[in-house]
């Protein structure tokens, strides 16, 4: 059976292989927050409906972030946390499926959670496994190490979280 949560696979369904290595790096960025608002918001334990709406959503919503990295001139100079604070806000997602406003509904509505779970989450570590870490090199070769991202950086020129 198929899971729902986020998970690896995502990964490599959001490659576009323009730029493999930097669509690799947000990939995880992304899943590795992706996973940690599921587990907060308690998805598992939600229906069934409600999982795969929030699991479509947040893929779509992936697909739609690696996609501005790689392929927007205004979007390729950011981090994953200035993409998730530019198009996940506190009313609404980035406009994903403006031809079909039930769905967009159900994407602007995980973005809200999500937004609000960014804000109550300084930081967010994901320990070594499930394919969420970046590499070192270690005296017996390649070694995982945490992934670390602040959620919840305050830029001193702008004030900007």
């Amino acid at each position: 059976m198929q899971t729902m949560k986020p998970d690896n696979t995502w990964i490599e369904e959001w490659r576009l292989d323009e730029d493999p290595a930097k669509e690799d790096r947000i990939a995880r960025e992304l899943l590795a927050v992706f996973v940690k608002f599921w587990e907060a918001e308690g998805l598992d334990e939600k229906s069934k409906s409600t999982k795969r709406r929030y699991s479509a959503a947040l893929h779509s919503l992936g697909g739609y972030l690696v996609e501005k990295a790689v392929l927007y001139e205004e979007d390729m100079q950011k981090t994953t946390k200035e993409l998730l604070d530019e198009y996940v806000g506190p009313y609404e997602g980035p406009l994903i499926c403006q031809d079909n406003e039930i769905w967009q509904n159900e994407i602007d509505t995980a973005c809200r959670k999500l937004y609000k779970f960014r804000r109550k989450t300084a930081d967010i570590i994901v320990e070594p496994g499930a394919g969420q870490t970046h590499t070192g090199t270690g005296p017996d070769g390649p070694t995982p190490t945490p992934l670390l991202i602040n959620l919840n950086h305050t830029y001193a020129h702008t004030g900007a979280r």
